[in-house]
């Protein structure tokens, strides 16, 4: 996944708004959803031609994991971090003039897609597999194609997409992926003994397994828990790229990780509202999501 393609013209667009932000700075927002409203028509998820995220990284992966396949997003930041958006509120009247142009371009990122009993889960940043509180510390075994890799004791098991390689893997000592990149990181919480992070290509039917020699719980994207008890996890490249608006051709690299390093200020992830134009006013009919909600 290389590359930044030409974006086009956009005139419809879904807005998704963090309500602690809406409930913090009532005017700033209302000018948000008044700037957006006044140059878009304003639609649910189904019927956009893009996304816009006012909130933190939190509030992009709620909305990006709403969206219909193919309809590319953009955060407006006004969490703590930022990491996967990619402008301020400040930046709205160029965010918005470059929408309508066309003059932007997007930027397709791997997401996985996760097996366990429960089912499919698809990750955008990552999948947290650690033991319930009341377990023994298990062995994690690691396996790639035929090979087992290792099968260390430890509390738990990040698998990373590059773009959430700047989270909670990063903080566990893994490494950090260029944004487009076509590989997991695999980065072990806690281990009895050293066990280095390992970075595995996932190309085409590539898989990785990790199984757990006790029942485990697993957490999406920090916001959606699954799976009690799951053993087995197969881990392999989602057929869905997530597709990121980005302002600059071509995108700095690394930008994410610059981002996660400056910190921004705000609050952490929250539940949000949708506004679209329906035939009366354009904050009517707000439908109200949360982070979390697919």
């Amino acid at each position: 996944m290389a590359g930044c393609e030409p974006g086009r013209p956009v005139g419809r667009v879904t807005l998704y708004l963090k309500d602690s932000i809406r409930e913090r700075e009532p005017e700033l927002s209302s000018s948000i959803v008044e700037l957006v409203g006044r140059s878009f028509e304003l639609v649910g998820p189904s019927d956009a031609e893009a996304a816009i995220s006012v909130g933190g990284d939190g509030t992009f992966l709620a909305l990006a994991r709403s969206l219909p396949e193919g309809t590319p997003i953009v955060g407006v930041n006004m969490g703590r971090r930022g990491a996967v958006t990619d402008a301020l509120p400040e930046d709205l009247p160029i965010l918005i003039r470059r929408l309508r142009e066309g003059s932007y371009c997007v930027e397709e990122r791997m997401r996985l897609e996760v097996s366990a009993i429960s089912g499919t889960h698809e990750v955008i940043n990552e999948l947290y597999m650690t033991k319930d509180h009341e377990s023994p510390t298990p062995y994690y075994a690691v396996r790639y194609g035929s090979s087992e890799l290792y099968s260390e004791r430890m509390d738990g098991i990040v698998a990373a997409t590059p773009t959430g390689s700047t989270g909670y893997s990063l903080s566990a000592g893994g490494p950090v992926l260029p944004e487009t990149a076509s590989a997991v990181v695999l980065t072990p919480v806690l281990p009895i003994h050293r066990v280095p992070p390992l970075v595995i290509p996932l190309e085409g039917g590539d898989e990785v397994e990790v199984e757990s020699t006790s029942p485990a719980v697993l957490l999406i994207d920090g916001q959606l828990r699954v799976d009690s008890g799951a053993r087995l996890v197969r881990v392999r490249r989602s057929r869905r790229a997530l597709r990121v608006i980005r302002l600059r051709s071509p995108p700095p690299p690394f930008q994410h990780l610059r981002k996660t390093l400056c910190r921004q200020r705000g609050a952490g992830p929250g539940s949000g509202t949708w506004f679209w134009t329906p035939q009366r006013s354009r904050e009517g009919c707000p439908a109200r999501a949360t982070p979390g909600s697919s």
